[in-house]
């Protein structure tokens, strides 16, 4: 056997296996986005393919509901490495925190804000994560490829470089969640001091 057919016949080290179902919707492994997209997402890139193979084929914007992302929200959004989702989604849950502390305890005049709209918030936050979680990945991952295919490297340093700036990182799931906090608590404490100044 030639050595060009003998090296193309070689496993891709950083592409997983396809489920069944992804190569009966019509999406290819040979797929040149199937092999980065497979790269970047890890050890979990047979779940993620499945999931975005309609958006890849463009049958609907949904891409599954996402229990991790669900479950873990804002958690999961930095475990999976997208800085920029992460900052506008803790962005927004701030901002309804700082809106709700006006609303309720500045101008209602209640000590706090009512335990059931916090549960409600959350909830719709959770539901939101696990709708949308998907394709928000996608497009992290499209993002990071089309940045790392910039620098013009080989193939396999190419691969190995969308690897690393994909997969996961509990470092920055804790990291960005323990900002969001020290944020928040200071962001509070500035409103409560706003609206009680001494």
């Amino acid at each position: 056997m030639p050595q060009n057919e003998q090296s193309n016949e070689r496993e891709n080290p950083y592409a997983a296996p396809l489920s069944s179902l992804i190569k009966s919707e019509g999406v290819s492994s040979e797929d040149p986005e199937v092999e980065e997209l497979s790269a970047f997402a890890g050890s979990k890139a047979d779940y993620y393919l499945k999931q975005w193979t309609p958006l890849l084929r463009g049958l609907r914007p949904i891409a599954g509901f996402n229990w991790a992302a669900a479950l873990g929200s804002g958690f999961w959004i930095g475990y999976r490495k997208m800085y920029k989702v992460a900052a506008i989604f803790f962005g927004i849950i701030l901002l309804e925190t700082l809106a709700e502390e006006v609303l309720f305890v500045g101008i209602l005049g209640k000590e706090e804000t009512p335990v059931g709209l916090v549960r409600l918030v959350g909830l719709a936050a959770a539901v939101v994560c696990g709708v949308y979680g998907n394709r928000w990945y996608l497009w992290h991952a499209r993002k990071v490829i089309s940045e790392v295919r910039a620098d013009g490297m080989q193939r396999d340093a190419y691969l190995d470089m969308i690897s690393k700036r994909g997969g996961t990182s509990l470092g920055s799931a804790f990291g960005i969640f323990f900002l969001f906090l020290v944020v928040s608590f200071l962001a509070v404490i500035i409103m409560e001091f706003l609206i009680y100044p001494i």
